[in-house]
């Protein structure tokens, strides 16, 4: 059920394809600007800085995760659609890992704030 919740999301992700490289150099670049924050403004909260590292590797990730899109659903059978599907997988829940993360953070930060 997972695996087809996996292969139902890339064939959707498929016509997004062409904006994977600007999601991809959106991520890259959201790190050094992170850093740059961090050593210009020392005042700003550690934990804001760590959820937007963390929506950077989302970013990131969700970039590798729109490349690797396709229109139909991947065969089973050989060895290198073996390897791409663990890859894919690898990926896709890596991505949902990070989306968890950030989502778990910023329940924390609102709660505490207020």
């Amino acid at each position: 059920m997972l695996f087809r919740f996996q292969d139902r999301l890339l064939r959707t992700l498929y016509p997004v394809r062409p904006a994977a490289g600007w999601l991809l150099w959106l991520g890259i670049l959201s790190f050094p600007a992170l850093f740059a924050v961090a050593v210009f403004r020392p005042q700003t909260d550690t934990g804001l800085l760590f959820i937007g590292l963390v929506c950077g590797l989302s970013v990131v990730l969700f970039g590798i995760l729109v490349s690797m899109s396709r229109p139909e659903a991947a065969p089973k059978q050989g060895l290198s659609n073996r390897l791409r599907r663990f890859w894919e997988g690898l990926v896709f829940w890596g991505w949902l890992a990070c989306l968890v993360l950030v989502a778990s953070l910023a329940m924390k930060i609102v709660s505490f704030s207020s």
